[in-house]
């Protein structure tokens, strides 16, 4: 779990910086344009979920291109939310 159970406060200080790693997947079974989204926490890489279908359109050829050269496309991120019975977000 990337906020390892801990209940992430509200205010934007408070949310866990982390860095998003934009992985695309093309051969993805249930969309062919998917992009998985994981975050970069302690040193592990953990998967997070996904960008929505029109986003993962407009982004994954341009990330298919970048794995191509060698390259990922990274950007900073907060997750927010966690702790028990809730959802993290970013």
């Amino acid at each position: 779990m990337v906020a390892s159970g801990r209940a992430i406060g509200y205010g934007f200080d408070e949310h866990l910086p982390v860095t998003a790693v934009l992985v695309p997947e093309p051969k993805n079974p249930h969309d062919g344009n998917a992009v998985r989204v994981d975050v970069l926490v302690d040193g592990q890489s953990l998967k997070v979920g996904y960008l929505s279908r029109e986003n993962a359109k407009s982004y994954q050829l341009h990330l298919v291109e970048l794995q191509r050269q060698g390259k990922v496309g990274m950007c900073p991120a907060r997750v927010t939310g966690g702790g028990s019975g809730t959802t993290a977000a970013l």
